[in-house]
């Protein structure tokens, strides 16, 4: 059973590290693509609701800043949880403490803002295209 928990931990952390660098990735690749879209596909014509295109920027770079210092929490919550381990006292309090609530917190806005960028970014493409 020790093994088989183990797995899942192993498992959890794997699958924390492929989202992250999957936010990163997605991101940074809509960044790049918007910036294609608009100096290539519209050009010279006119753009539309511009704001919308701001809007999916400033999203997707806090999305990026907020999964760098997710890595930083995460970090820190596991620097937290090995020190409660030493101190035998990881059954008594959340393990990682405040820094693992932190991570988790800043988990749930990335994945919110990275859909909101997109959901701006879709919309102003939409228009414009």
């Amino acid at each position: 059973m020790e093994e088989y928990r183990n797995n899942l931990i192993a498992s959890k952390q794997s699958s924390q590290n492929t989202l992250d660098k999957y936010l990163i990735s997605l991101s940074s690749g809509a960044l790049g693509l918007s910036i294609i879209f608009v100096n290539n596909i519209i050009k010279d014509n006119s753009i539309y609701c511009k704001s919308l295109l701001t809007i999916s920027w400033i999203l997707f770079s806090i999305t990026i800043l907020l999964v760098l210092i997710s890595f930083f929490s995460s970090i820190h919550s596991f620097s937290k949880a090995i020190s409660q381990t030493d101190s035998n006292s990881i059954h008594n309090e959340e393990p990682g403490g405040t820094w693992n609530i932190f991570t988790k917190i800043l988990n749930v806005i990335n994945i919110i803002f990275f859909i909101l960028g997109l959901i701006f970014l879709l919309t102003f493409v939409s228009i414009n295209f």
